[in-house]
């Protein structure tokens, strides 16, 4: 079967899990869009998370980046969940509109983070 199509997959779970130890957050429910990317000029994967926050996500936890996100997603089309574990880079795009807290998550997987911090 092949995937023709961006509704052939679905995020079922997000979790975000803090540097220092503190518990896992899940956070499916603030997500609005999920963008994820394979490059062949990269060595690594990335994917951007828009959030719509109104429980105080950022300072809640505290996001600072080196966090680890365990991503899953439904593919329908293949009939099976497939699971990818991220690092939180950046956080963009940030603005507060009606008491909510708007923003973007940049997230890569640890081979990017490795590659820059890699004496050679």
């Amino acid at each position: 079967m092949q995937a023709t199509n961006p509704t052939d997959f679905s995020l079922t779970k997000v979790v975000i899990y803090p540097n220092g130890g503190k518990p896992e957050r899940a956070i499916t429910p603030l997500i609005v869009s999920f963008e994820y990317v394979e490059n062949i000029t990269q060595p690594f994967l990335s994917a951007k998370m828009q959030v719509v926050d109104s429980a105080g996500l950022l300072t809640g936890l505290p996001i600072q980046g080196g966090e680890r996100v365990v991503v899953e997603v439904d593919a329908k089309a293949f009939k099976k969940k497939v699971s990818y574990e991220f690092v939180i880079w950046t956080i963009q795009n940030r603005f507060v509109r009606q008491q909510k807290q708007s923003y973007d998550i940049g997230l890569v997987s640890a081979e990017a983070l490795i590659n820059e911090v890699t004496r050679v």
